[in-house]
């Protein structure tokens, strides 16, 4: 029974190890592709934590329950084994804190130096260790630095140059899975949306096979018309809990298609799978629109009230990284259809750049905000401590009283001099009909 025993340790041993390798080659592979340091990092660190140490992990408890059995159990009667299981015993034990400590400083500099917003690898097998998972943090405020916004001059927003001050590096997060995240908050709801419990976070995935959350969303047939199918998102965002994320475009004999992207989503996330992308971009079509939801949902659970929920800067900046001007990117929400487009030279985004994003997100928030709340809403937003400074103080001199007065129209063409900074256009809510004769 020992040799069995013995066996058997061994086996595993050599299958888990083996398991190790075959995991890592996708990871591998990745980043032979990908030259930014960044992407690699994030690889690896996704590595480590996702797949290295659990099955580490496996084999110190493993080895823990043979040498249990084999030195307590069936060799009891003898000291000399009783001896051997604990010192065996006590090397696993080591081994548990030692992973504990190794996962524990992995997971702290990924989230400390923000390296996770990347283009992320993810097999299927490793099902929902991807996307979702990556940013393990919620709703932290940090990861901006030291800021120098550019100044729009005139305007509600005021003029000049302003300079903030050190903000702490810390994780972006993007919320829980569950549906619904950012709920009985304790904080504002603009302030939340923007950098807390509800901030957005959106990803390319590479992996095998089709979209894993494809059947956990609205279905749209392939063949529906362009109203069609924006009809059914419209309708669908009135009570979904979950973000979903589609293609759009036209085949070579011109005929609308849609096909589904959703790899991973949840109330605050969504994943495209660039595996479909890049075999639709590299079949004969035109036309490609990459397309993603935003849920009446999302926003009620911070107690905002918006007749819509546009782009957010994670929209903007998973836009620039992929930096694929063949697509055009345009967001869903209850209401009507908004687009987002960029210039070539500006992707990916520069630091400053970046850093704008959240002023952006912040306008096309407050553009869908019940006009009798932005006043209040931004001045919540302006003094709420998950609000990273340098946001507040942009919008410290904004004249919230003419804020109630403004057409949503207005109220986003606030962000037009942090458009043309960013090279980034949004244009605001169209009717599928309007969207779709543009098609």
């Amino acid at each position: 029974m020992k040799k069995q025993l013995t066996s058997a340790q061994t086996a595993c041993t050599r299958i888990l190890s083996g398991m190790a390798v075959v995991l890592l080659a996708p990871f591998y592979a990745h980043a032979a592709t990908n030259n930014s340091i960044q992407a690699l990092l994030g690889n690896v660190s996704l590595f480590i934590s996702e797949v290295l140490i659990p099955v580490l992990f496996s084999i110190a408890f493993l080895f823990f329950l043979v040498n249990m059995v084999k030195y307590f159990i069936i060799g009891g009667a003898s000291e000399e084994d009783r001896a051997k299981g604990k010192k065996n015993v006590l090397y696993s034990l080591i081994a548990f804190v030692f992973l504990i400590s190794i996962w524990s400083i992995v997971t702290l500099l990924v989230n400390g130096l923000g390296i996770e917003d990347n283009d992320a690898i993810c097999p299927d097998y490793m099902q929902g260790a991807c996307g979702d998972d990556i940013n393990h943090a919620s709703g932290t405020s940090g990861g901006f630095g030291a800021v120098t916004f550019p100044g729009a001059g005139g305007g509600t927003t005021g003029g000049g140059t302003e300079s903030t001050g050190n903000g702490s590096g810390g994780s972006t997060g993007n919320g829980s899975n569950t549906p619904g995240a950012g709920s009985n908050s304790n904080f504002g709801g603009l302030a939340e949306l923007v950098f807390g419990t509800g901030k957005d976070s959106a990803l390319f995935t590479l992996s095998d096979g089709g979209p894993r959350a494809m059947y956990q969303t609205p279905t749209i047939s392939p063949t529906a018309s362009c109203e069609a199918g924006l009809n059914t998102l419209l309708l669908a965002n009135t009570i979904e809990t979950t973000q979903a994320a589609f293609a759009l475009y036209k085949d070579a004999s011109g005929t609308t298609r849609w096909a589904n992207l959703t790899d991973l989503h949840s109330a605050n996330h969504v994943t495209y799978d660039k595996d479909v992308l890049d075999a639709l971009l590299g079949s004969n079509i035109s036309q490609l629109h990459v397309i993603n939801t935003h849920q009446n949902t999302r926003t009620e659970n911070l107690d905002l009230i918006m007749k819509g929920h546009g782009p957010s800067a994670a929209d903007m900046s998973a836009m620039c990284n992929n930096n694929d001007l063949r697509i055009t990117y345009a967001v869903v929400d209850w209401n009507g259809i908004w687009t987002m487009t960029q210039q070539a030279d500006t992707c990916p985004y520069s630091v400053a750049a970046r850093n704008v994003l959240p002023l952006l997100e912040t306008y096309v928030a407050m553009s869908s905000l019940e006009a009798t709340t932005r006043a209040s809403e931004l001045t919540t937003y302006r003094n709420d401590s998950v609000t990273p400074t340098q946001y507040q103080n942009h919008f410290a001199d904004t004249a919230t009283q003419e804020l109630p007065s403004l057409a949503p129209e207005e109220v986003l063409a606030l962000s037009s001099f942090y458009q043309t900074y960013a090279s980034t256009t949004i244009t605001y809510a169209q009717t599928t009909d309007a969207f779709c004769n543009t098609f």
